[in-house]
């Protein structure tokens, strides 16, 4: 037997009960400070992880906004990669894009303990060339003291952080894509 519609509205309280008490809820204001460093300059301490010519034909434009996407959907794209710190991606001025690995820094906020950035930039005899450059953040070594060569301090940041790896596996397949899908467009 057909229940009629007002005792299907009647069987099922839950759903309305449930939907006033979130209203009537207040919510609870997120507090949490993600600090922003400053893109380092390519003369400042790095390794460099990736470098990729981009094709003369190729539309540049493109090529580097399908990068930012990738990077920008890498925990949000069905694969759900381990990632052990969460991501932040910032689109540069010059159409680059930069990628931190953040961590809880001394003030309770949250800082970058590794910096990705991904530029083009002209070199002679190859052209325009994609670069991916590892900078360590503010919070790379937050609550731990390390004295050394700024190479050697720089290992021990991406041997600290698992991420970089899983994060470059990724950007080889994403690179062809992103060269193929360039060329279309241009």
């Amino acid at each position: 037997m057909l229940a009629s519609s007002a005792s299907r509205q009647a069987a099922r309280p839950f759903g309305a009960a449930r939907a006033a008490s979130r209203a009537a809820a207040p919510r609870r204001a997120r507090a949490a400070r993600c600090s922003a460093a400053a893109v380092p300059s390519a003369d400042s301490p790095h390794i460099q992880l990736a470098t990729a010519k981009i094709p003369a034909a190729a539309d540049e434009g493109a090529f580097m906004t399908s990068i930012y996407q990738h990077v920008a959907t890498l925990n949000q794209n069905g694969r759900n990669l381990p990632f052990v710190l969460p991501l932040k991606v910032d689109r540069l001025g010059d159409g680059g894009f930069s990628l931190g690995l953040l961590r809880r820094a001394g003030d309770g906020g949250f800082a970058s303990a590794v910096d990705i950035i991904g530029c083009v930039e002209s070199v002679e005899g190859a052209g325009r060339v994609l670069f991916l450059r590892m900078f360590e953040g503010p919070a790379a070594f937050a609550g731990r003291a390390y004295n050394g060569k700024p190479e050697d301090r720089l290992e021990a940041v991406i041997q600290a952080h698992p991420d970089v790896d899983t994060i470059m596996g990724t950007m080889v397949p994403a690179i062809r894509m992103a060269a193929a899908f360039a060329m279309t467009k241009a």
